[in-house]
């Protein structure tokens, strides 16, 4: 007590404290100059000090976010291993009939054999609930490019950055579901639906012009 009394007296003069059980409090004298400003005491030598061998390094940091590619990948094994295979094999053989479509001369023989790709794909995608929106996308696509061989034909050079995407993202998606691990189960079925909707879009436009023309030459 004799070490705290001395404490008060030289940072506080005229400081009173009062020590019970464990719990110490003070009363401070309030005083007024000539001026009727308050008279504040001056800040403790010791706390003073505290606050200058304080390191920067102590200051409150926002604790980091884990960044969302970060976040852990899952693998999905609801098709069989057979069926893994055969995607794998028409995603990698799309991918290679891409040459196709810089070919000025585009055979009905190749689109048909594009076709069958995009179909088998769409077929073994459609039967799972879980990815059935691609697989149904899929297969509305190879129906669209079927339907329109010679217009496809016609405009092949027109769907190279589109089909590129497109297939890019497919073989991508394959992989990622159903071996490498992907951050969720729908990741990119928006760009694959987005991209078929487009490639398909413009052959059904074209076909729609095509009507039109036969129709007025009809009349």
């Amino acid at each position: 007590a004799e070490s705290i009394s001395a404490k008060v007296a030289r940072n506080y003069p005229g400081g009173e404290f009062k020590l019970q059980d464990s719990l110490l409090s003070f009363r401070l004298p309030r005083s007024e100059t000539a001026d009727n400003t308050l008279d504040v005491p001056a800040e403790p030598e010791s706390a003073a000090a505290a606050t200058e061998e304080l390191p920067a390094e102590t200051a409150a940091e926002p604790v980091p976010q884990l960044p969302a590619e970060n976040q852990p990948l899952v693998t999905f094994d609801f098709i069989t291993d057979d069926q893994l295979l055969e995607l794998q094999s028409m995603a990698s053989r799309l991918q290679s009939s891409m040459l196709y479509l810089s070919n000025a001369a585009m055979s009905e023989e190749e689109v048909l054999e594009m076709v069958h790709y995009i179909r088998t794909i769409g077929d073994i995608l459609g039967v799972y609930n879980e990815v059935c929106l691609v697989g149904d996308t899929v297969e509305a696509l190879a129906g669209a490019i079927e339907e329109n061989v010679v217009i496809f034909q016609e405009r092949a050079g027109e769907f190279v950055e589109l089909f590129s995407a497109f297939t890019r993202d497919l073989n991508f998606w394959i992989d990622a579901l159903f071996v490498s691990g992907a951050p969720s189960l729908n990741f990119l079925d928006d760009s694959i639906v987005s991209n078929a909707h487009m490639i398909q879009g413009f052959l059904l436009q074209e076909e729609a012009e095509n009507q039109d023309l036969d129709d007025i030459f009809d009349f």
